[in-house]
């Protein structure tokens, strides 16, 4: 059944339905309303129709840049944040501090020049950076990424496409180092471990692929005895926030209010 043709939208947003299975097994109908808002030339705030994405859109740097809008459930609210740190019209030499805050939820972090991995007395850091340059603020950017030459590989499970991790620190030097690392911001209570691997390698505000930490995690147990007894129904012990796809920091358990 084309569902779509039965559907009667009378609002502005591009509504879509999808049938699916959820969890449990049992048919379910996802409907999903997605409303846009964007500037014109002018500057002036208006309504603007974005189609209902039925797949994940790639960054082109191993990560996404635009989640799959579809879920038979989906709890939370997520927050994402997709776009390019202009720096002042001078260069900047010192990191350029940004952040973002949606209701209760809130993230900062710095941003970096192009930056080299060094050998030093306290062990492999990043070297002096140059200036800031106009930044896309993905996550191949922040802490992360696989090293293929180890045995067996090693990676970083929060940022599979992200720089500066190895099997060995002294693989690391003359590599590039991250350029987007958290900052703390001083009115968030209680204050988040910005020091953290998950917000190293998550630092930056765009949405996270479901191959990566945490989400990974939350897709249940799929194994021999799942394939015999019970796919393609999902594992019984799927969590339903994998299909959460906000990087770390910006879910919220809450609804967001306006």
């Amino acid at each position: 059944m084309r569902f779509d043709k039965i559907l009667h939208n009378g609002t502005y947003a591009t509504v879509h339905a999808e049938p699916m299975m959820d969890r449990h097994g049992a048919d379910a109908l996802a409907v999903i309303a997605k409303l846009a808002l964007a500037f014109d030339r002018t500057g002036q705030l208006g309504l603007s129709a974005r189609p209902v994405r039925k797949h994940d859109e790639a960054d082109g740097a191993g990560g996404i840049r635009f989640p799959c809008d579809l879920a038979a459930e989906k709890p939370g609210t997520d927050v994402a944040l997709v776009g390019t740190l202009v720096p002042p019209e001078r260069p900047a030499q010192a990191p350029v501090f940004a952040w973002l805050r949606v209701g209760a939820l809130g993230k900062a972090i710095h941003v970096h020049g192009a930056r080299v991995l060094m050998s030093g007395l306290t062990g492999v850091a990043p070297g002096p950076a140059a200036p800031v340059a106009r930044t896309p603020l993905l996550h191949a950017l922040a802490h992360g990424g696989i090293d293929h030459e180890a045995q067996p590989w090693s990676f970083e499970p929060h940022n599979l496409s992200g720089r500066g991790h190895a099997a060995s620190a002294g693989k690391l030097v003359g590599r590039p180092a991250p350029q987007i690392e958290p900052a703390p911001l001083p009115d968030v209570y209680p204050p988040p471990d910005v020091r953290s691997l998950p917000a190293r390698a998550q630092a930056a505000f765009a949405p996270i692929p479901p191959q990566w930490e945490p989400r990974r995690s939350r897709m249940g147990t799929e194994d021999a005895r799942w394939r015999r007894t019970r796919a393609p129904v999902a594992p019984e012990d799927l969590d339903p926030r994998n299909e959460s796809w906000a990087p770390w920091g910006l879910w919220s358990e809450a609804p967001l209010l306006g």
